[in-house]
C-alpha cells in the first residue's frame, strides 16, 4: 500500500519489501503475482535473517551474565536433602 502511494511499480521493490517486512506470509501472497517479486521476497527474508543474526548478539553483550553463575554446593546439598528425605 505504501509503495503504491509513492507510485513504486517495480515488482522487485514490492518483493523485497514483502520479504523484509512480513517474511514468509507476504512473500507467499505476492508470489502468484510475479515470479521476480517472489525471488526478491526470498532474498529479503535471507537478508533479514543475516542482519538479525549479526545484530542480536551485539545488542545482548552489555547485559550481565548473573544467571549463568552456578549455585553454591551447600545449597544444592540442602535442596537434595529436602527433596529426597521429605
Amino acid at each position: 500500500m505504501i509503495l503504491r502511494w509513492f507510485r513504486v511499480d517495480d515488482w522487485r521493490s514490492h518483493g523485497l519489501a514483502a520479504g523484509v517486512a512480513a517474511s514468509g506470509v507476504a512473500a507467499s501472497q505476492i508470489a502468484p503475482l510475479s515470479g521476480i517479486a517472489a525471488a526478491f521476497g526470498a532474498i529479503g527474508i535471507g537478508m533479514n535473517g543475516i542482519v538479525t543474526a549479526c545484530i542480536v548478539p551485539l545488542l545482548a553483550m552489555p547485559w550481565p551474565k548473573k544467571s549463568c553463575v552456578p549455585p553454591e554446593p551447600s545449597c544444592q546439598a540442602q535442596r537434595r536433602r529436602i527433596l529426597f528425605e521429605g
